[in-house]
């Protein structure tokens, strides 16, 4: 994932990822209707927590999970931010979705338009 850098926000979806700069123009992106399936949030990003707090503000963002992107040149670390346990997810359904997206992110098996 060497495509994310410290301060940058990455909202994936199946069909479509959007890469941001900051917590706020995700939460823009999502406002404007943009649903990914996970979040995931560069090591620099400011204010992790209070970013999925504010997503678990929103009843249709609240089963979004956000990740924590951590680890340099070697393995890379994603940590659930602030799961709050009144919102189970993933939810079993859910989890595979999630993992795909994730590997597609990962192995580059299917090329975003961000990155072309």
């Amino acid at each position: 994932m060497s495509f994310l850098q410290n301060d940058m926000v990455v909202l994936a979806g199946t069909r479509e990822v959007r890469v941001v700069r900051s917590t706020l123009e995700a939460e823009s992106a999502m406002a404007g209707g943009f649903r990914p399936e996970v979040v995931l949030l560069g090591p620099g990003v400011h204010g992790p927590a209070e970013f999925a707090t504010a997503m678990r503000s929103h009843p249709s963002r609240a089963r979004i999970p956000v990740l924590a992107v951590s680890g340099g040149a070697g393995p890379i670390r994603l940590t659930l931010v602030s799961q709050h346990e009144e919102v189970a997810y993933p939810g079993p359904d859910e989890l595979p979705g999630i993992l795909q997206v994730l590997d597609d992110l990962c192995s580059g098996s299917s090329t975003p338009g961000w990155m072309q």
